[in-house]
This record gives structure tokens, C-alpha cells and sequence, in this order.
């Protein structure tokens, strides 16, 4: 088994793809970075690769990851990502478990990472074959060596959110156990920027407005009632003209019939 040490690394600048979508948040796209090199076997060095981003804005929303592989065995592999103060574990020996000490031997994965997603690539990974799809990341932060199905998940890609998303962004693959090689051959990363905070004041403003015309005082609302004329109470609408009828009531006031039994009481309305 091989013991835990620094990565080798290579240094790569992708280039940065921009989307604007009207409504969405701004989303940035890093053009997906080719890299094509083996995952050396049983050795914990591994290889790292690094691509730098420049965005036109800074706190982190989401992001994602996607991989791309071949060969070798899955239940091998330990990968996570890192920029600035976020770490997540993207694989941590998936598939092993007490039962299966071995992991997964799945091959050609391209997989998206994503924490909103349904499923934990360490306990839904197949056992063999190609995988594809979405997953959660495996966010197991324990030593590859005793990484297993129970173990605590900490690591997510969540860990990002809220930082600077400029600069650069640093992948770490590494197989940690002997007997079949795999190849790094690309990954990409997705950053989405925090929604603008205005778009949300807007809509709180709105609803406060809302309640506080669901919420006028009754009297208030007695006082669009009828009118007096000559200091009596009037007693059509010809002697007040504003005076207010039952079927307008009944539109303004659909909940409130006790006002409105009230309001034609006082005011002598018909």
C-alpha cells in the first residue's frame, strides 16, 4: 500500500469560457483542460494539475466538476480539488466498503460532481464497467488507506462557496493501491457567482408592500364608507355620491362581513 506524500505538478491556464443568461446568475465556464497523463500506480505522490481562472466576479455560489477517465481500476483513486482555503474529495477509494476491501473496478468514468446531486459516488458507483451521470462528491476526508462506504463526509464542494473564485484552482489525483493504471484524461470546472443581492430586496420589498396592504387598518377602510351630507347620515347615493355599495364591499372586503354589516349600520347606506 502506498504511503501518503506531496503530489508532482504540472501547470496548465485553460481558457476561461463566460455565459451570461438573462435572469440566471453569471455563470463561468472553464473550457474543459486536456490532460491525458496516467495516474502512476500504487504510488501516493500522484499528479496534480492546475488551471488558473479570471472571472469578472468574485464570491462563489456553486461549483462544479467534471472528470474524465479511463482504464484502472475506480476503487483505487483518491482526487480532490483545491482553491484558496476550499478542499473537496472528489474520490476517496469508491466502492469500498468492510465487504468489498477492493472498491469499485468500474473504468472510463465522466462523471459531474455536484453537491445538489442525488447520489454518493462512493456507495452508487458500479462495480464494473463505464460510469456516467451526476454524483455527489465523496467528501470522505480520512486517510485512503481506511476510507470506507461509513466513513464521516465532510469535504463537499460547498466548502468553495463565498470565496474569490480568481485564481488558481489545483486537482490532485493519486492511485493508492497496486495492480491497474489509469488515465487522467480531462476535467473541467463550473463556477456560478452569487445571485445579486438586489433581485432579493426587490422581492422582499415587494411582499412587505403586499402585507401591509393586506394588512390596512380597519379604520381606514371604514372611511372610503359613505359620506355625510349636511350632518346626517346619507341616505342614497344620490345625497352621497361616494357612498360605497354592497357589491363593492363584497369584492373589497370578500373575508370581512361584519365590517360590512357594520359600515351600513352606522352610515345608513342600503
Amino acid at each position: 500500500m502506498a504511503s501518503f506524500k506531496h503530489p508532482k505538478h504540472t501547470r496548465m491556464q485553460p481558457l476561461i469560457i463566460l455565459t451570461l443568461i438573462a435572469g440566471l446568475p453569471l455563470t463561468a465556464h472553464a473550457a474543459s483542460l486536456i490532460v491525458g497523463m496516467p495516474i502512476p500506480d500504487n504510488n501516493a505522490i500522484g499528479l496534480s494539475s492546475t488551471q488558473q481562472v479570471a472571472v469578472p466576479f468574485t464570491a462563489i455560489g456553486e461549483v462544479t466538476v467534471q472528470l474524465t477517465m479511463s482504464g484502472g481500476w475506480s476503487g483505487d483513486l483518491y482526487i480532490y480539488l483545491t482553491h484558496g482555503s476550499g478542499f473537496a474529495v472528489l474520490l476517496n477509494r469508491p466502492g469500498r466498503s468492510l465487504a468489498d476491501d477492493q472498491g469499485s473496478g468500474a473504468t472510463d468514468l465522466s462523471i459531474v460532481f455536484a453537491d445538489r446531486a442525488a447520489a454518493d459516488i462512493h456507495t452508487d458507483i458500479p462495480s464494473v464497467g463505464s460510469v456516467g451521470g451526476m454524483f455527489q462528491p465523496d467528501a470522505r476526508t480520512i486517510d485512503p488507506e481506511n476510507s470506507l462506504d461509513s466513513s464521516q463526509r465532510s469535504a463537499f464542494l460547498s466548502s468553495f462557496n463565498g470565496l474569490d473564485a480568481n485564481g488558481d484552482w489545483t486537482l490532485y489525483a493519486a492511485d493508492v493501491s497496486s495492480g491497474d493504471t489509469m488515465t487522467l484524461n480531462s476535467w473541467s470546472i463550473s463556477i456560478s457567482e452569487v445571485p445579486e443581492p438586489s433581485a432579493a430586496l426587490l422581492t422582499a420589498v415587494g411582499m412587505l408592500g403586499l402585507l401591509r396592504r393586506r394588512r390596512e387598518p380597519h379604520a381606514q377602510r371604514l372611511a372610503l364608507g359613505c359620506s355625510l351630507a349636511n350632518g346626517r347620515a346619507a341616505r342614497s347615493p344620490l345625497d352621497a355620491p361616494h357612498c360605497l355599495t354592497e357589491q363593492y364591499w363584497a369584492g373589497r372586503l370578500l373575508s370581512d362581513q361584519n365590517a360590512l354589516g357594520s359600515l351600513k349600520s352606522q352610515s345608513g347606506c342600503r
